[in-house]
């Protein structure tokens, strides 16, 4: 009895021809899951073999637990998509989407976002130029590009994939971690927020500064904690220190198997494991 009533509502606001318009007020369809389609300008056509929903002003779209804003809106009844455009957002589960334009997939729950996407889940925020949020699977993609920040640190990344559930970045391509006492470069980086550890590949460097000084380290993989301000580095790296005073640079370089590094704010302590060697400007020294 539902669904025919949901479909009296409909006809009853139809009038003769193909296509009906109407102001603020609703459409409910029984062959969609009770999907709800709101605006301040409603209108409906037959286009061939599908009907199309036209809205626009206030849009809000309700689709299960999905709910979609934006200022205009073109729905297609029979293939089940939407168009949002405009000040899109989109809100399902705690995850909030924003975006200039939304291409939606109401059978898939796929949003395709583009223009100023920013994505959050109450903790952390990805910002792209566009993505891809798979909404049951609690995962978004962006290919070209994205910054991704929390109360630790700052990501950049020319593409990657955030899951949102297991709070897991797995990002790739001159990839830039910022916090507060380091930075860290590569050409990956798989990021577990949910412990704040780090796990890098490819090129990595990283940089630590204190006052007039700094260090590099130049390695093939790093693990990170951040919490514990602590980093293994592996691969053979090599540390370059920089000790300036007001006349003259002091370098130091040291190689190992691997380091240890905990980080403080005074700066760090370096623990050199295996095949060590120190050079520095009056001395040269090897250990174990």
């Amino acid at each position: 009895m539902r669904c025919i009533s949901l479909w009296l509502l409909v006809v009853l606001l139809m009038p003769k021809g193909n296509h009906y318009e109407y102001e603020r007020s609703f459409f409910i369809h029984a062959d969609t899951d009770s999907v709800v389609v709101e605006g301040d300008l409603l209108r409906g056509q037959q286009e061939g073999d599908e009907f199309v929903q036209y809205v626009d002003g206030n849009v809000r779209v309700i689709l299960k637990s999905t709910k979609v804003t934006a200022d205009r809106a073109i729905r297609n009844v029979t293939r089940r998509t939407s168009t949002f455009t405009g000040k899109v957002v989109l809100v399902d589960d705690g995850d909030t989407l924003r975006a200039d334009s939304l291409h939606y997939e109401e059978e898939l729950e796929i949003g395709y976002a583009a223009g100023n996407v920013r994505l959050s889940d109450g903790e952390v925020v990805a910002t792209a130029p566009m993505g891809t949020h798979y909404v049951e699977e609690r995962r978004a993609v962006f290919p070209q590009g994205l910054l991704l920040e929390d109360s630790i640190s700052v990501v950049t990344a020319e593409a990657g994939v955030y899951h949102i559930e297991d709070k897991v970045a797995d990002l790739t391509g001159n990839v830039k971690m910022e916090s507060e006492n380091a930075e860290l470069t590569s050409d990956s980086l798989t990021h577990y927020r949910e412990f704040a550890i780090s796990l890098a590949q490819g090129s990595v460097l990283y940089l630590t500064v204190s006052g007039e000084d700094s260090t590099w380290i130049a390695g093939e993989r790093v693990e990170r904690n951040a919490k514990d301000s602590l980093s293994i580095v592996r691969g053979n790296p090599l540390l370059v220190h920089f000790e300036r005073d007001s006349l003259s640079v002091d370098t130091l370089i040291i190689g190992a198997g691997a380091f240890r590094i905990q980080e403080s704010k005074e700066g760090f302590r370096l623990e050199a494991l295996r095949d060590v060697r120190v050079w520095k400007t009056s001395f040269a020294a090897r250990a174990d």
